[in-house]
């Protein structure tokens, strides 16, 4: 069996009355570990802003600043691209609050124009 272990912080509170899409806050950090049998592969980066903002109350509960991510982060479609590349070959997604991280991921697909398919598919699961 396949897992992703992933978590995501984002540049604002999520938006629980919208639906996954460019209203809700973006990505600022992605992390996620697969496991497969006995190996490991793993990703965490920042997110580079572009035309937009980490807000003062995201700031203070994750500890990155909009600084802080301009400088160390990456393009939004690397991000997505390299957990991606994780998440088409998983069972199992594992997140300590799934429906949120879900909510974030499949936001970042839609603003990339990119298909989630094989996310979208595990986020009915239990």
């Amino acid at each position: 069996m396949a897992i992703l272990f992933f978590d995501t912080e984002m540049s604002d509170m999520v938006r629980r009355d919208q639906a996954p899409g460019p209203r809700q806050p973006h990505i600022v950090q992605l992390a996620a570990l697969f496991v497969e049998h006995d190996s490991e592969r793993s990703m965490c980066t920042l997110v580079r802003p572009e035309g937009w903002t980490i807000s003062p109350g995201a700031e203070r509960v994750h500890g990155i600043s909009t600084e802080q991510a301009a400088a160390n982060g990456v393009p939004i479609r690397e991000a997505v691209g390299a957990f991606h590349d994780l998440a088409v070959r998983a069972d199992t997604f594992v997140a300590h609050n799934i429906e949120f991280d879900l909510v974030m991921m499949l936001s970042e697909y839609a603003r990339l124009g990119s298909r989630t398919r094989s996310l979208a598919s595990h986020s009915s699961a239990p």
